[in-house]
C-alpha cells in the first residue's frame, strides 16, 4: 500500500503569490491600509510583508488587461477587535475614491469571523477580521490573536484601525475532498489558509490561480 507520509518534508510556509494590474497603484495601498512593507522591487515584480508575519507576499504586475480575481481568492489581516473592523469600514468608505478602491463591503459575521472586504486597485479582493468572538466563545488566544508584538498606532497612523498580522490567503478549488487529501497534515499546521468551494473550508496553501 501507498505510504500516507509526505515525500515533501516542508519547513515553513514562507510566501503567497498575487497578480495585479500596476505595482504603482497596488503598493501604495497596501502599505498604507495594511501596513504591509515593500522589501523589494525589481521590473514586474515587488516583494512586500507584514511587520508581524514570517510569511511574504509576492506582487507581479500584469498590466491594464490583469481581470478582477474573485472573492473567494484573497489575502487577509486581521485586527484586535470587532470595533477597528468597523473603523476599517468607515475609513475606506470614506476614502474609497481617493485610493483606487473598486469596492469597500461588509460582510455577515461566520462563524464569529466579523469582517469586511475591499478590492484594491489591481483588482485583489481582501479582508480585514476580527476573532475577538470566536475568542470569547473559547478559541484560544494563541489562534484568535496570533502575533507576540501588539502594533501601535505609530504604524498606521490616522486610520482607526490597526492589522496585526496577515493571517491568511484563501484559493478556489473544482474539488474540495481532492484538494485536502493532496496537502499534508504538516503543511496545513504552519498557517491558516483555507480551501474553499460552496462554503465550505479547510486549510490549505495560499497559491493563487495563474501564479507560480
Amino acid at each position: 500500500m501507498p505510504s500516507s507520509q509526505s515525500v515533501i518534508k516542508p519547513a515553513g510556509l514562507i510566501h503567497g503569490h498575487s497578480e495585479v494590474r500596476f505595482l504603482d497603484e497596488t503598493i501604495p495601498v497596501l502599505s498604507r491600509v495594511l501596513a504591509l512593507e515593500l522589501i523589494e522591487r525589481r521590473d514586474h515584480e515587488a516583494l512586500m510583508k507584514h511587520p508581524n508575519t514570517g510569511w511574504k507576499l509576492i506582487l507581479h504586475e500584469g498590466g491594464a488587461e490583469v481581470k478582477d480575481k474573485p472573492e473567494r481568492n484573497h489575502y487577509g489581516v486581521r485586527v484586535s477587535n470587532n470595533q477597528e473592523v468597523d473603523r476599517a469600514y468607515q475609513y475606506l468608505l470614506a476614502e474609497k475614491e481617493r485610493l483606487g478602491l473598486k469596492k469597500v463591503v461588509k460582510r455577515k459575521e461566520r462563524d464569529g469571523s466579523y469582517s469586511m472586504f475591499f478590492v484594491e486597485p489591481g483588482g485583489n479582493y481582501w479582508e480585514i477580521e476580527s476573532y475577538e468572538n470566536r475568542h470569547k466563545a473559547g478559541l484560544p488566544e494563541h489562534v484568535a490573536y496570533p502575533w507576540k508584538i501588539r502594533l501601535t498606532e505609530e504604524k498606521l497612523p490616522g486610520c482607526g484601525y490597526i492589522p496585526q498580522a496577515m493571517t491568511h490567503g484563501t484559493i478556489e478549488c473544482t474539488h474540495l475532498e481532492s484538494s485536502v487529501s493532496f496537502t499534508p497534515k504538516r503543511w496545513a499546521s504552519m498557517s491558516s489558509p483555507m480551501c474553499r468551494r460552496s462554503g465550505r473550508t479547510t486549510s490549505s496553501i495560499p497559491r493563487r490561480r495563474g501564479t507560480s
